[in-house]
């Protein structure tokens, strides 16, 4: 039931441009497939923190994430860190807590007062 969610990770990596990707992916089917939301080759040498807004995860009961590097044989190189992972979203508000002292009601039995 949650909505607006993200998956936010700090990361590194080093591949052979244009040959070898570091993909972000998500499913909505707990694992049956895979779409991915972004990509990465080449060289980033520095952690980087990321922040990837996953809309299509909002309110699914069977969503998963992965991170899944794709490589060939043709040069070998240092690979990709992921690190710091978090998965965030917003928990459905409960409407009828919100006013819970009978205020939208106009029933003031449950109303107290207090001095501060």
């Amino acid at each position: 039931e949650y909505t607006g969610v993200s998956l936010e990770f700090q990361h590194q990596y080093v591949t052979e441009s244009g040959w070898d990707y570091c993909h972000v992916e998500y499913s909505t089917d707990n694992g049956s497939t895979w779409t991915t939301v972004t990509s990465y080759d080449g060289t980033q040498s520095s952690w980087q923190a990321v922040s990837l807004e996953v809309g299509a995860l909002d309110g699914v009961a069977q969503g998963r994430s992965r991170f899944r590097l794709e490589t060939d044989v043709s040069q070998t190189a240092d690979g990709w860190h992921v690190d710091d992972i978090v998965v965030r979203g917003a928990a459905p508000v409960a409407l009828g807590l919100i006013f819970g002292d009978g205020f939208e009601s106009g029933d003031s039995s449950a109303w107290s007062t207090a001095q501060p």
